[in-house]
């Protein structure tokens, strides 16, 4: 029986050759495979700063806190995301609200955001989900934080290797911060590129690039530049220099959110491939949809897709009227898996989870409680072949057909 997971890395001969050399290295923890990543990194996504850290969550909660925001300051997200996000602004001691989102698209809905605005006046910050890889109107929404004077932060998470074009330019990369102030990745398994764990932020900002790197460090410093007392000597020591090289200082409080110099190195290696990862995701993107434009109109729908954008296939989602199988969602997942073929929920919305009902109560946000109830995620990796994707194809809709309700 085929094994056919819903997403998996992809990992080749070069990719171990430099996790070895990595790893014969002098440098385990931070070294020169670190700062060459970012460098990479940030030529690649075409912004000024990028920084390494040890996960996207990570790189969220270092981010949201690199911003000083005050204990009654908001930052809005998207319900369908997730959790990381949400935990991050609770774990900064900051206040979070829920976006509804658009039902044909999953992602953040600018006109409920507006409605949020108009009567929420401690936002500081907007997050925006690239849900699966579909970018969010980014050039809107920068127009509104202008009017609204609010931070954008992008959890890219699942769209590195994107980009956009507006009126007046071309192929803006996801991660450049051409219409916001940061942008978050993460590189786990199943994303656009993996080091194992890890993630990143891009910026043009160089104080929120300075700070980050500071706090995913325990809060210290060896840069002379940030140290507060640059007149210090230790001449009672009978030492002459003005500063040693063992001289450290701590600036804030934090933990240890570094990567390791040998995930780096699988970094670079898999940066090199993201191109050939982003294509062969769309490929098999295309492939579904030709296989599906065969089939039963209302068997199968999709989300909306914006044709100015690259869409980075981080996820391939689908629309399935549950309510009218017999055992729903449940027993369509419990079927395919014993074809073997594996599918995931992306993503239940986080106010149902337990901790945020209790913080917030029962929410009603129609458009997540709306994508929610008919998504589902199918099969889709850079390795997965076009034979795959037929057999999910045929076994979802003869599964489909089979536990149809009859009308009555």
């Amino acid at each position: 029986m085929k094994k056919i997971p819903y997403n998996k890395q992809y990992i080749d001969d070069d990719d171990i050759q430099a996790v070895i050399r990595g790893l014969k290295s002098d440098f385990l923890t931070t070294g020169p495979n670190s700062e060459a990543f970012e460098n990479k990194l940030k030529d690649y996504c075409q912004s000024k700063f990028a920084a390494v850290c040890s996960s996207g969550t990570s790189a969220l909660e270092i981010i949201i806190k690199c911003l000083n925001l005050k204990k009654n300051d908001v930052i809005v997200s998207s319900a369908i995301s997730f959790i990381a996000g949400a935990n991050a602004t609770i774990l900064n001691n900051l206040k979070v609200k829920f976006c509804d989102v658009d039902t044909s698209s999953g992602n953040m809905n600018l006109n409920f955001l507006e409605n949020i605005l108009k009567t929420e006046k401690n936002v500081k910050v907007v997050m925006p989900v690239h849900l699966a890889g579909e970018i969010v109107n980014l050039e809107k929404l920068s127009q509104m934080s202008k009017f609204y004077d609010f931070k954008i932060i992008e959890d890219a998470c699942h769209a590195l290797g994107g980009s956009y074009n507006t009126e007046d330019q071309k192929n803006i990369k996801i991660g450049s911060c051409k219409h916001s102030d940061a942008a978050v990745f993460s590189f786990h398994p199943i994303k656009s590129i993996t080091t194992g764990e890890g993630g990143a932020i891009t910026t043009n900002n160089k104080d929120w690039y300075d700070k980050f790197k500071l706090l995913r460090s325990h809060g210290v410093t060896r840069d002379e530049n940030l140290f507060k007392n640059k007149k210090l000597s230790y001449t009672k020591f009978g030492e002459t220099k003005l500063l040693n090289k063992w001289y450290y200082e701590m600036h804030d409080l934090s933990h240890n959110f570094r990567i390791t110099d040998f995930q780096c190195a699988l970094g670079i290696s898999q940066l090199k491939k993201i191109d050939f990862f982003i294509k062969k995701r769309g490929d098999i993107a295309s492939k579904y949809f030709e296989l599906f434009s065969k089939v039963e109109r209302d068997l199968v729908q999709f989300p909306s897709c914006n044709k100015n954008y690259l869409h980075a296939y981080h996820l391939f989602i689908v629309f399935i009227k549950f309510n009218k199988l017999k055992g729903g969602r449940a027993k369509l997942m419990r079927d395919l898996e014993n074809k073997g073929i594996q599918t995931q929920v992306n993503y239940i919305p986080i106010y149902y989870h337990p901790f945020y009902r209790k913080m917030f109560g029962k929410l009603d946000l129609s458009g997540c409680k709306s994508f929610y109830n008919k998504c589902l995620s199918l099969p889709i990796y850079p390795s997965m072949k076009f034979e795959d994707v037929e057999y999910v194809v045929n076994s979802l809709v003869s599964l489909i057909k089979k536990n149809k309700i009859k009308d009555t």
